[in-house]
């Protein structure tokens, strides 16, 4: 993925910036990212729906039919660029989008290193390069700040649920692992490829979890406490949303873990 960024960048450097006045976004975090970068006068739709903040107000909302994006609607917006997250269908519809004639550009997080090359990228297209020195600024004393209050606290195993049943978690190489890290919370995951692998309540148990992350609108199953374990439910919204703003609730999320 890095490399995949450093030659995206090296392009845009030989080529100057890529000034898209017309930019649609299909993620919330790319959206948010763009919106710290203050481009949000050049989003002129972005995807919404229920339970999807709107980080840029005047842009029109993009609803999927039944998680489809139809490109002939796409279309009519008159974008200079889409920006789309290659998770699931992504690459299909880069390639539904490019065949269409519409010029697309793909991302995708796998972790926190990746997040200030994805921000480099969007300053470029929206002509916001300008700000970008601030909103790295941001984020590299959002990262010392959690450095420096967890340095000398000892590492806690948890478990991170994304689903009950079946039972899922987060692989062990993700961004929200290493978010976690910086506060010294070590996520127990499977050796797998797998974005959200599979796992059985008894490999869970063997791995002797300190606490289990259960974020917000879960339901407590299985029955952690009966099993021995604490349960912490917080809500992890931001942190699974990553952009230059994903951190800023770390520091409290940590908290509600150890406590």
């Amino acid at each position: 993925m890095l490399f995949r960024i450093f030659l995206l960048l090296c392009s845009l450097a030989l080529t100057g910036s890529v000034l898209a006045a017309r930019l649609i976004s299909l993620a919330p975090s790319i959206t948010e990212t763009l919106a710290a970068l203050g481009a949000c006068p050049w989003v002129i739709a972005a995807v919404g729906g229920e339970g999807v903040p709107q980080f840029c107000p005047k842009a029109a909302v993009l609803l999927a039919a039944d998680g489809m994006w139809s490109t002939e609607a796409l279309k009519r917006y008159a974008p200079d660029r889409v920006l789309i997250w290659t998770e699931g269908t992504g690459q299909s519809l880069k390639g539904r989008l490019e065949t269409s004639g519409m010029a697309v550009a793909s991302f995708s997080i796998e972790n926190l290193q990746d997040i200030p090359a994805m921000t480099a990228i969007l300053a470029n297209f929206s002509g916001t390069r300008s700000n970008l020195p601030a909103v790295d600024r941001y984020w590299a004393q959002q990262i010392a700040k959690v450095k420096e209050a967890y340095q000398w606290v000892p590492w806690m195993p948890v478990f991170y649920e994304v689903w009950p049943a079946p039972l899922m978690t987060l692989k062990q190489h993700h961004y929200i692992a290493d978010a976690l890290a910086l506060c010294h919370l070590r996520l127990l995951a499977p050796q797998t490829s797998l974005e959200s692998p599979t796992v059985s309540l008894e490999w869970v148990l063997q791995q002797q979890p300190r606490r289990v992350v259960l974020p917000l609108g879960l339901p407590l199953q299985p029955d952690w406490r009966r099993a021995g374990v604490q349960v912490r439910q917080v809500d992890t919204a931001e942190l699974e949303r990553p952009s230059p703003h994903m951190l800023d609730q770390l520091e409290q999320i940590c908290r509600t873990i150890r406590n």
